[in-house]
């Protein structure tokens, strides 16, 4: 499975020591039945693990299949707009290929295969948030917010 971080985000909560797996962590929130917030990058180098009570509300929103923590959508500008700039499909399709060809293989079965795509708005990321209409949303400390 590689090799398993150990020790969380440098911005955790003093709670967990430079020693304790992270694995460990979790397991012991789920034995006492403590919610968590669990997010890492793709290479589960920078990992943020938080039970919910270390949070503030208004720091970590989310929304996965409509079980979420906030109750009402803000008040979002009448007029506001949103460009984005996606790559052209010469440029995916070969990365797309490749993907194809790999899971054919068996190699894998499940990729999610993603490309940057810049964006002009005069949206925050909060209501970028809340305008978002995915199963799975998450808006995180102002610094980013994702959709699935």
């Amino acid at each position: 499975m590689g090799n398993k971080p150990t020790s969380c985000h440098p911005d955790q909560p003093s709670s967990t020591t430079p020693e304790e797996d992270i694995w460990e962590r979790m397991n012991r929130f789920g034995a006492a039945g403590t919610p968590f917030f669990f997010l890492a990058d793709f290479k589960s180098e920078k990992i943020e693990l938080l039970a919910m009570h270390e949070w503030n509300r208004e720091d970590i929103l989310f929304n996965i299949q409509g079980f979420k923590n906030y109750h009402q959508t803000p008040a979002l500008p009448a007029n506001w707009y949103f460009r984005k700039y996606p790559i052209a499909y010469q440029q995916y399709l070969p990365g797309f290929d490749l993907v194809k060809k790999h899971i054919l293989a068996g190699d894998s079965y499940l990729v999610n295969y993603t490309c940057t795509t810049p964006v002009s708005t005069d949206l925050s990321l909060r209501e970028i948030f809340h305008l978002g209409q995915a199963r799975y949303k998450v808006f995180y400390k102002n610094q980013f917010t994702f959709f699935s």
